[in-house]
């Protein structure tokens, strides 16, 4: 009988549908120079249809702003960001832009879902 049930139980868990979604980026680490221009990549699976994409910057000091969001860049980066989805490029980086870069991705229409990659930026003097 334990068998039975635990034959069941397996089937049960093994007929559920797999969700294969996923949000993930190809930099996790960015080193870069002041007044060098860093590239972001943020990648989601197909089954993300009609995403919701946010680019936001967290700081060292754990403040957060928001970078892009309902499908534009925020005013205060609309001048040093360009924005070509999968990819995000900063431009003129300095020391101020260090820290880690969340990229959200996220399916409202059922069934929900969401994702969230990371990406740290290290920005260093540059060097003259």
């Amino acid at each position: 009988m334990a068998k039975a049930s635990l034959f069941l139980l397996l089937l049960a868990v093994s007929s559920r549908p797999v969700s294969l979604s996923k949000v993930f980026t190809s930099t996790p680490n960015i080193e870069a120079e002041e007044g060098d221009t860093a590239e972001f990549d943020c990648f989601y699976s197909p089954d993300f249809t009609n995403p919701r994409i946010e680019w936001k910057f967290r700081k060292l000091d754990g403040s957060e702003s928001v970078i892009y969001l309902n499908g534009a860049v925020t005013d205060a980066y609309k001048d040093r960001v360009d924005f070509f989805n999968p990819e995000m490029i900063l431009h003129k980086v300095t020391s101020k832009d260090s820290g880690t870069y969340v990229c959200q991705v996220a399916k409202t229409s059922p069934p929900s879902m969401s994702g969230t990659a990371l990406i740290k930026l290290s920005v260093q003097d540059s060097k003259t």
